[in-house]
């Protein structure tokens, strides 16, 4: 809402928002996964599915476990409603999360399941640099792509920070930034799943 109602607010208050390119690509899923592509930044395959969706439309593409999420977690207009991203293991938990977004979401993103441990690379930047950077990873997450909370620190990850000051970069970006990821320490891939501001 304070991004949205920007210059109602400015005039009388010194708040920190981000630069409208920033908060547009980072609020919604798929426009930051067009960025990062477009950059050459790590993201899943992914696909996206007008609501209602039907799980046999996710199964010719996809091979189960698969990555239910909505473009935004939350909407201005409902901010009590929060759309959690969900994984679905079976058919029946895809048609599950397909059928929970009915109403809330007029579409969904459907990305490949990633192994590997998750995480994010927390930045602080100003003016599209990052000036420090911290990498956490995240201790009991379960099966899914939890915001377990517990956290370890961890050395910061190159290639990745690489491909975190492209991102910055590409959004001019001053403030806050996590950039949530999924790290697989056997074959050394990665991917960057979600872009959070704080």
């Amino acid at each position: 809402p304070l991004q949205e109602h920007r210059k109602d607010v400015e005039p009388h208050a010194r708040i920190y928002l981000l630069n409208d390119r920033a908060f547009e690509v980072g609020y919604d899923k798929l426009r930051s996964y067009e960025v990062c592509r477009e950059l050459g930044v790590h993201v899943p395959k992914f696909r996206v599915l007008p609501i209602p969706a039907d799980p046999a439309d996710v199964l010719r593409e996809f091979t189960l476990p698969v990555v239910v999420k909505a473009r935004s977690s939350f909407r201005a207009e409902d901010l009590g409603d929060r759309r959690r991203t969900r994984v679905a293991r079976d058919e029946a938990a895809l048609r599950q999360w397909l059928d929970l977004l009915k109403g809330r979401a007029d579409d969904v993103l459907i990305e490949e399941y990633c192994e590997g441990d998750g995480g994010g690379i927390d930045v602080l930047c100003a003016d599209g640099e990052i000036v420090h950077a911290f990498q956490h990873l995240r201790l009991h997450e379960g099966r899914g792509y939890s915001s377990a909370p517990y956290r370890v620190s961890a050395p910061v990850h190159q290639g990745m920070l690489v491909e975190a000051r492209q991102y910055v970069r590409a959004l001019d970006y001053t403030g806050v930034l996590m950039l949530e990821f999924r790290l697989n320490a056997q074959t050394g891939t990665w991917i960057f799943h979600d872009f959070n501001a704080r």
